[in-house]
């Protein structure tokens, strides 16, 4: 949902809220955060690299209500999918880091 905001509101969230490191893989520096919300909208989705839990991936593209009829103004919310390293079969999931920008 970020990287749909301006970049004056990511700010104003990030002055409220700090970036508090929760693993070695979070974002914690606001010039890396804007970088990073610059890709997830150009590319329409967002990666979750253990940046919040470790071992977790996840993966969130937002889901849109453009039709007047479904929404008074256009209506923005996450979907994500979240789960740990190893797949239901005991199987490393692929490792994307090595496709993100460095922090």
């Amino acid at each position: 949902m970020l990287a749909a905001m301006p970049d004056e509101r990511v700010d104003h969230i990030i002055d409220t809220h700090g970036l508090p490191e929760r693993t070695v893989n979070t974002i914690t520096d606001r010039d890396v955060l804007h970088k990073e919300l610059a890709t997830v909208h150009e590319q329409g989705y967002a990666l979750n690299d253990s940046e919040r839990i470790e071992g977790m991936r996840g993966i969130g593209v937002p889901s849109v209500v453009r039709k007047a009829e479904d929404c008074s103004a256009p209506c923005r919310s996450p979907v994500q999918q979240t789960g740990s390293k190893e797949n239901t079969f005991g199987q490393s999931s692929p490792n994307y880091s090595s496709e993100r920008p460095k922090k």
